[in-house]
């Protein structure tokens, strides 16, 4: 406020200091009902502080965000934006998860781009898997075969940089040579 709109700094200061005042009385309301409606055992205590925490959260952050030009803003979001997201996903949609099973954690490279699920109407899945490496890839295309629509790559998404700018256009080698190891 202070940088951008030009405020006081003593009253960009205490723009801010008010704004966390207000936002933390959701959290006060969820104490001060907790105190009064506490339960005597120990399970009701805690399921009563988490729905009442949640009910905080939920008014807070969804039904009463005090913020009247979010709506707004996100309705003029146009393609300078898509692209700036897609521009972003290229880096960030190879997510990495961690898969901790009993007594043993693995990281799991994962990643999916465009129609991921084959909603498009006629749209083709082709699926390889190696069980036994971890590796899952899927390629969903269109009911001919001549564009690549989306995909998922589990295990071994080193191939998403190539395939992702793919997505909408005219393929001109057979979609399965894309997610086939190379021999």
């Amino acid at each position: 406020m202070y940088t951008y709109a030009g405020l006081a700094a003593w009253l960009a200061a205490f723009a801010v200091l008010a704004l966390a005042a207000v936002l933390a009385l959701y959290y006060a309301a969820a104490c001060a009902a907790f105190v009064a409606l506490r339960p005597y055992n120990s399970l009701g205590a805690a399921c009563l502080f988490a729905a009442l925490w949640l009910l905080a959260e939920m008014a807070r952050g969804v039904w009463f965000t005090g913020f009247g030009w979010g709506a707004a803003a996100y309705a003029h979001i146009g393609a300078l934006a898509h692209a700036a997201v897609d521009a972003a996903t290229q880096t960030l949609a190879r997510n990495i998860f961690v898969a901790c099973g009993v007594g043993r954690c693995k990281v799991i490279d994962v990643a999916s781009f465009g129609d991921a699920f084959a909603t498009a109407p006629g749209a083709l899945e082709l699926v390889w898997a190696d069980p036994v490496a971890g590796v899952y890839k899927k390629l969903v295309v269109s009911d001919d075969a001549s564009q690549l629509l989306g995909g998922i790559l589990v295990g071994d998404a080193s191939a998403y940089a190539s395939l992702r700018p793919l997505v909408g256009s005219g393929l001109t080698m057979n979609p399965a040579d894309l997610i086939a190891p190379s021999s």
